[in-house]
């Protein structure tokens, strides 16, 4: 197939464009119990005609499509992964995350001295989303405003490194995983229904071979022989050209040999006689 003719919009209108088995049977049944039904039937009749002498249509249209839109969802895939790999890097390889981390578990202990969740030596990273909404006494302070105060006492430039240590970051959380795990299932599932689809197709005469000939695919199947005749009998000419050529060629050139031997045959008499 080619896909500069039949692009994804082409294929997507074709597949909801399929007859239905009932269709194609009793068009079928009228073309078989009427001599010249098929010259009497309609553009949409002759349509389906045509298409239901193709075998695994439905199937073969979606395996292109598929082909056709796999590039550009991989494309996208790839840059979403890139993004989330280089955002991980930068996170694990950052220093001042690192105290970001180490003060925030230390406000945590101090916060919950005393109680069964003092004393921690760690904590869920979900914990970092909520420092915004953990309002302090101060009006409009939230325990974020706090975490960032201590790190400016500790290094005032630790915030701005923070920015530069993980330029991927804020690109990786704008990222819709939910997205991207639907495109992998779009992938994987696609390629197991076309490989499914290989493995179904046990002959592959059958892929080629129509279940029946129209009266349009026997006029085209003449032409093509027609032309494919004519194509080998000016091969043939040619070739007949070209052997005559070179017979005529070889025959001067014994001719010329042998005038040219004569004259040298009569010169050395000549020089004789003298």
């Amino acid at each position: 197939m080619n896909s500069t003719i039949l692009n994804i919009d082409k294929l997507t209108t074709l597949l909801k464009s399929l007859p239905e088995a009932k269709e194609v049977e009793a068009i079928n049944s009228y073309v078989d119990n009427n001599p010249e039904g098929e010259s009497n039937l309609g553009k949409v009749e002759e349509f389906i005609l045509e298409i239901s002498t193709i075998p695994q249509l439905e199937t073969r249209l979606k395996c292109f499509m598929y082909q056709q839109q796999l590039p550009s969802v991989l494309e996208s895939i790839q840059k979403q992964l890139e993004i989330l790999s280089l955002a991980m890097q930068e996170i694990n390889n950052s220093k001042d995350f690192k105290r970001v981390l180490f003060v925030v578990l230390a406000i945590g202990n101090t916060l919950n001295a005393g109680s069964n969740r003092g004393g921690a030596l760690g904590f869920r990273l979900e914990t970092l989303t909520k420092l915004k909404d953990t309002k302090t006494s101060e009006t409009g302070v939230t325990l974020l405003h706090f975490v960032a105060q201590k790190l400016a006492e500790i290094d005032p430039e630790s915030q701005l490194n923070l920015v530069k240590q993980m330029p991927h970051v804020e690109a990786a959380a704008k990222l819709y995983l939910d997205e991207l795990k639907k495109d992998l299932n779009f992938v994987k599932n696609n390629i197991k229904e076309c490989q499914n689809a290989l493995h179904s197709v046990k002959d592959l005469s059958v892929i080629v071979k129509p279940a029946r000939t129209t009266k349009k695919q026997a006029a085209m199947d003449e032409q093509i022989r027609a032309k494919h005749a004519r194509n080998q009998s000016s091969s043939n000419n040619s070739a007949g050209t070209t052997n005559t050529t070179t017979n005529t060629n070889t025959n001067t050139n014994a001719i010329n040999q042998t005038i040219n031997g004569l004259v040298i045959k009569s010169s050395k008499q000549q020089q004789y006689q003298q």
